[in-house]
């Protein structure tokens, strides 16, 4: 019993810490590396991030793909490349499979791309991943 929830726990932190890379990767791309750094020295030190990834819930994993999904859709709508929004479909996927509760942040970002789409005939290929 002791194994599986340090296990658990263990996986938590590595989200946690994966969900740090993620956010300054986001940052980076909105902004600039002072920005990014700073922001994501901000989020490290937050004790509710801490308290969360140190825990056995799945908030933290949540937003491991919401940021993920963020990315990609972001990176789709700066770039125009529709692989990543391919990719941000298929996390948008996962997250909600994680946590439900990304379904509120995984719709819009999807809809929003479709109206930044040039070629609208590929938006049944994106369903068909997000579905």
């Amino acid at each position: 019993m002791k194994d599986e929830l340090l296990g658990l726990t263990a996986m938590s932190a590595i989200f946690g810490a994966l969900s740090l890379v993620v956010f300054y990767f986001l940052i980076f791309e909105m902004f600039n590396k002072k920005t990014a750094i700073m922001s994501t020295m901000i989020l490290g030190v937050t004790p509710l991030f801490w308290l969360n990834s140190l825990q056995v819930l799945t908030d933290i994993t949540g937003l491991f793909f919401i940021l993920l999904l963020i990315y990609f859709i972001y990176y789709f709508i700066k770039y125009k490349k529709i692989k990543s929004l391919y990719i941000g479909s298929f996390v948008s996927a996962i997250a909600i499979g994680v946590r439900f509760h990304a379904l509120f942040v995984a719709v819009p970002l999807l809809v929003y791309s479709y109206f930044k789409m040039e070629n609208k005939r590929k938006i049944f290929q994106v369903l068909f991943i997000f579905l």
